[in-house]
């Protein structure tokens, strides 16, 4: 019986055995196919990665782009009042800054007509002077125009306040 039980085993050993080169050609195709699906797998995370960065630089910077028009809208009405606003208004060297003069009914003479660029002050200081067009002194008589001609010419500032004296002139020794 040792010999029947030699020869079952044998038989199974030839059943069971394996052809090297297939096996072989068989794992590295599937090594292959795994590496390139790897290797797409790889290039689809960066680009995603790619395409979340643009997409987040994109959002940051035009996130702020609609609350930028509504911000324009607004400084455009406050711009409409400030000019509204200050037409009108007695000429202060302190807050403006004239840069034209130009004739108006019913704005006195010396009297802002009005804002080209809003002045802006900050905890009581000037940032920035208005920049104003005003009215003439001399533009309600020919004879007020030949004092004016003779002030400006004498080198007095014909925009000053008048019951302050030149504007400018006083100094505040403590400052």
């Amino acid at each position: 019986m040792a010999e029947y039980d030699d020869m079952d085993d044998g038989a199974e050993h030839e059943d069971d055995a394996i052809d090297p080169g297939s096996t072989l050609a068989k794992l590295m195709a599937e090594n292959a196919a795994l590496k390139d699906q790897a290797m797409r797998y790889a290039a689809e995370a960066e680009n995603t990665r790619r395409r979340a960065e643009r997409e987040s630089n994109d959002a940051r910077a035009y996130a702020i782009q609609k609350f930028a028009r509504d911000l324009l809208d607004a400084s455009d009405n406050l711009s409409r009042a400030v000019q509204h606003a200050a037409r009108g208004d007695k000429f202060d060297p302190h807050m403006h800054q004239a840069v034209t003069e130009q004739p108006a009914e019913g704005v006195p003479p010396g009297g802002v007509v009005q804002v080209l660029q809003a002045g802006y002050e900050l905890f009581g200081r000037i940032v920035r002077p208005a920049m104003v067009a005003v009215t003439p002194k001399g533009a309600g008589a020919s004879a007020d125009m030949s004092a004016e001609a003779s002030a400006t010419s004498e080198g007095a500032n014909p925009y000053s306040q008048d019951d302050q004296g030149a504007a400018g002139s006083t100094v505040n020794a403590k400052a």
